[in-house]
């Protein structure tokens, strides 16, 4: 006959193995929930494969003076200090929005330049890594419309070459590129996204960006 003591220090000692074990299954179900939860929100997860092509911010004037030159801002137009404000309020938007680029891409004309590094150095500021990148496809057509669809298909075969999985990416461009490009016409500081996660032979899907009320694209 088993001594009553005795039962009851086995009885204890086998509800507390039952009482650890419950703990330690139920510490590794949280750790599981918490790692499928980490990689459902992992960053930009959503945004991966977007475009937001951007025009630059607000320059006063239309096209470009007669003497225009290449890398010469004082014969170019250029942004005024809306247009400068209106280049970081764009990049608090991205920030607020949690669209972060991966890569950068302007125009070589000052005045897109200038919005991108502006926006580039409102998110480095906020501790993101990006750079800004000329890319000679974005470039305004508006007074050498002889070559607009040579530069409209160079624009496109680069996009159609971007891999979705490796973005967000960014854009800064003019509106006759981006009209050229989309068949949209923003004002100074808007756009639109593309969305690039389908066949990248296939016509994108587009919304409009309006960079004062920027929220995540729907696309039809």
């Amino acid at each position: 006959m088993v001594h009553p003591h005795k039962l009851r220090k086995g009885l204890f000692l086998a509800g507390a193995i039952t009482v650890l074990a419950g703990l330690f299954l139920s510490l590794a179900s949280l750790r599981i929930v918490h790692a499928t939860s980490s990689q459902s929100l992992s960053p930009h997860s959503s945004n991966r494969g977007t475009l937001l092509l951007l025009r630059h911010a607000l320059a006063p004037g239309v096209g470009d003076p007669p003497q225009f030159r290449l890398g010469d801002c004082t014969t170019q137009r250029n942004l005024n200090n809306a247009g400068r404000a209106q280049s970081r309020a764009i990049g608090e938007a991205l920030l607020a929005t949690d669209y972060i680029p991966t890569r950068i891409w302007t125009s070589q004309w000052c005045r897109a330049t200038e919005t991108a590094e502006l926006i580039a150095q409102t998110l480095r500021d906020a501790g993101h890594d990006v750079e800004v990148e000329d890319l000679p496809s974005l470039n305004s057509t508006f007074r050498d419309r002889a070559h607009a669809n040579e530069q409209n298909q160079a624009l496109r075969s680069f996009i159609q070459a971007l891999g979705p999985e490796a973005g967000p990416y960014l854009m800064v461009a003019h509106q006759v590129t981006i009209t050229d490009l989309t068949r949209q016409w923003p004002n100074s500081g808007h756009g639109v996204w593309l969305d690039l996660s389908g066949n990248p032979e296939s016509e994108w899907s587009i919304a409009p960006a309006d960079t004062t009320q920027l929220t995540a694209p729907t696309f039809p």
